[in-house]
């Protein structure tokens, strides 16, 4: 097996330019500056900032916007909330960790989904 280097790059930080080069020439990667993308998650020199998150609760919002509440009662939202919503920040949590912010946006979009259903007209 070898190693892609068309696909691989390296993050040097706190280093002189002359010696970032000659790492970069040994190693034979190209080197680049945060911010960037890595596995689909954003990386940053500051992660722990809720402009991060974006595109995490974009995710949630974007993905509620496509189901109905009127075929889901309090019971099949909770299992609708449990098994997918809370699924998608995982995979971001890995790679950083999440600040207050986002922590209280994400529990406020659940919240919504899961008590806010339609609004029913009093008959």
């Amino acid at each position: 097996m070898e190693i892609n280097k068309d696909k691989s790059c390296t993050f040097i930080f706190n280093t002189p330019e002359t010696i970032k080069t000659h790492l970069t020439r040994t190693l034979g990667f190209r080197s680049e500056e945060l911010p960037t993308k890595y596995l689909g998650n954003q990386l940053a020199l500051n992660p722990i900032r809720v402009s991060n998150w974006f595109q995490t609760i974009g995710k949630l919002k974007s993905r509620l916007e496509k189901w109905s509440f009127q075929s889901l009662n309090i019971a099949g939202r909770l299992v609708l909330l449990k098994s997918m919503l809370q699924a998608i920040p995982i995979y971001p949590l890995f790679v950083m960790a999440a600040p207050k912010g986002a922590c209280v946006k994400n529990k406020e979009i659940f919240g919504k989904f899961l008590w806010g259903g339609p609004k029913q007209e009093k008959k």
